[in-house]
């Protein structure tokens, strides 16, 4: 069905490590995927007369 916008979610999980000294973490691996989309259809020529 034609929508007049559309609205995505995503959900992502991160992985990183973290160093029990002082140090920055470090990414290790991400995934997203996207879990919905949504968005109200185009009216008809009927509705808009």
């Amino acid at each position: 069905m034609p929508r007049t916008s559309i609205r995505y979610t995503f959900v992502c999980n991160d992985a990183a490590t973290v160093p029990a000294q002082a140090e920055p973490s470090r990414l290790i691996g991400y995934t997203c995927a996207r879990t919905d989309a949504s968005g109200p259809p185009v009216p008809s020529w009927s509705d808009r007369a």
